[in-house]
């Protein structure tokens, strides 16, 4: 089996509990979050995943000789937790640029629009 003993498990446990609240969600408000509070969240969430990948590597090539099954099952869990943290890092990006399109947008100044008076249809 691995050096690391299950106490490793709890501290990355507490570490991903500690950056999961780094990642609040936004308040009901009627402003978006900035480009920038965004960017902070897309790093936090890399972060976490590659804490958890990093973790399950360790794991699988550390462990030496045959594994117990609930060695087994805690690399399963800090796999499937990494997949979870991936797929939500797959959407933040979706958002990130999203919002890097209204940042663009909101800075970019807004063209005059030439409005034609009413005029009746000729024929």
């Amino acid at each position: 089996m691995s050096n690391r003993s299950d106490n490793g498990a709890e501290t990355l446990a507490d570490e991903a509990d500690s950056l999961r609240r780094r990642l609040p969600a936004s308040p009901l408000s009627d402003r978006l979050p900035d480009l920038v509070a965004v960017s902070h969240r897309l790093g936090t969430a890399r972060t976490l995943h590659a804490r958890l990948s990093d973790e399950v590597l360790f794991r699988v090539t550390g462990a030496e000789g045959p594994v117990s099954r609930e060695y087994r099952h805690l690399v399963g869990a800090l796999s499937s937790a990494a997949a979870s943290v991936g797929r939500a890092l797959q959407g933040l990006t979706e958002v990130y640029e999203q919002f890097g399109f209204l940042y663009w947008f909101a800075t970019t100044p807004t063209p005059q629009i030439y409005v034609m008076p009413d005029r009746p249809p000729t024929e």
